[in-house]
């Protein structure tokens, strides 16, 4: 079979390219506040073109009120192409981005709410404070990727401060029915009991942000957690709650969180 040809494209446009490797799902303002660059035209000039050339692909509803809302990229064919030459990206990894166009709404939320959880961290970042949020393309290069990847939290965060560090899981929650929702946080406890982490790692389990869809969501998830925590011989296992629309509001180190 003969190699596709593939377009030349800026420095800038490969930032790009790799940025949605990384979130899946971007829209135009987290790319631009992600490359850093305050020309929006000349980022609107980028996407149209790699558009062009098939690198990405757009969403973009013109009806009233979707309209207002900035478009959405993801990888199209080339882009992935592009990614298996010089990078040398794992090929089962790169075969779930060519099913992007199928993707639901509740996930390109969850992509659109990691990537504005991101850059809210990376502002608060400073000499002595960092914050290394870890997604799905990252865990290969962890210590503990393989329990990452087996277990599939929406991020891992990694806080450094000074000599000392703290670990937590995030996990994005869909307004599904309960038994998917129970089933999820099963899959925390039995990896908490387990005790896989601690042996592999040499470090304390991590404490777990549930981020839920809702009120009613966090609600019956708190609860629900609370029966299973009375189970534990020695409940030492941190979680804490709040909603997707505090953490857009008031970052994901804000006063939002809830214990069960």
């Amino acid at each position: 079979m003969s190699q596709i040809k593939l377009h030349k494209i800026t420095t800038k446009q490969q930032e790009i390219i790799l940025l949605l490797l990384k979130f899946r799902f971007l829209n135009r303002t987290q790319i631009q506040k992600l490359l850093r660059h305050k020309n929006h035209q000349l980022i609107n000039s980028w996407l149209k073109d790699l558009t062009n050339k098939e690198y990405i692909k757009r969403r973009y509803n013109r009806s009233f009120p979707d309209n207002l809302k900035p478009a959405i990229y993801y990888l199209a064919n080339n882009g992935i192409g592009y990614l298996k030459d010089p990078y040398g990206y794992d090929p089962a990894v790169l075969k779930y981005l060519y099913n992007e166009k199928l993707r639901t709404e509740t996930f390109i939320d969850c992509c659109l709410l990691l990537a504005d959880i991101y850059l809210d961290l990376k502002s608060k970042e400073t000499d002595k404070l960092k914050l290394d949020m870890n997604l799905a393309c990252d865990y290969d290069k962890l210590q503990e990727g393989d329990l990452l990847k087996n277990h599939n939290p929406a991020s891992y965060l990694i806080q450094k401060k000074s000599s000392q560090r703290k670990y937590y899981f995030i996990e994005i929650l869909a307004d599904l029915p309960t038994q998917w929702l129970r089933q999820r946080i099963k899959r925390y406890l039995k990896l908490y009991e387990e005790s896989e982490w601690e042996y592999i790692t040499k470090r304390d389990f991590p404490s777990i942000l549930i981020i839920c869809p809702n009120y009613r969501v966090q609600d019956y998830v708190r609860k629900y957690i609370k029966r299973l925590l009375t189970t534990l011989d020695e409940p030492t296992l941190n979680i804490h709650l709040s909603t997707s629309q505090k953490v857009k509001e008031f970052g994901l180190t804000g006063n939002i969180w809830q214990s069960p």
